[in-house]
């Protein structure tokens, strides 16, 4: 596993990790913050040379992921020629974002419950320090 950071976004930053435990084989590296052309973090398997984006978006409860910001991660995924997509937030999805993914196997939605159980349930997240601060970061926010 290799992981590359480039930024320290509140979403990132447990993201980019999680995503190095889950893809042991594959060089992992964060973008910039600003001008990242809808993409947080690229995972590229090194011998195949196929890659796959994350994009995530760090919004209030009551703000939900929506159709159009789907319809641009899509767009990013064909730029990039990306084999997979995963779109994180820490928030929801909403009916109209759902339905524009619906039978698209290529893209992965991960909400913020999801992604909370994920990182629990991934034992060798970096540090439990690091994963301390990012939950009371992460809940403090949400509230």
């Amino acid at each position: 596993m290799t992981f590359v950071t480039a930024a320290n976004d509140v979403c990132q930053r447990p993201v980019g990790p999680l995503f190095s435990i889950l893809n042991d084989q594959m060089l992992v590296e964060l973008t910039a913050i600003r001008g990242d052309l809808g993409v947080d973090v690229f995972i590229t398997d090194e011998k195949t040379g196929q890659v796959q984006i994350v994009q995530c978006k760090r919004f209030r409860r009551d703000v939900k992921v929506s159709s159009v910001d789907m319809q641009k991660f899509a767009g990013a995924m064909k730029k990039f020629k990306a084999t997979k997509g995963y779109f994180v937030t820490s928030s929801s999805f909403n009916p109209f974002a759902l339905h524009f993914v619906e039978g698209m196997d290529d893209i992965e939605l991960i909400d913020g419950k999801r992604l909370v159980k994920m990182i629990n349930d991934t034992a060798s997240f970096p540090s439990p320090d690091e994963f301390q601060q990012y939950l009371l970061e992460y809940w403090t926010w949400r509230r």
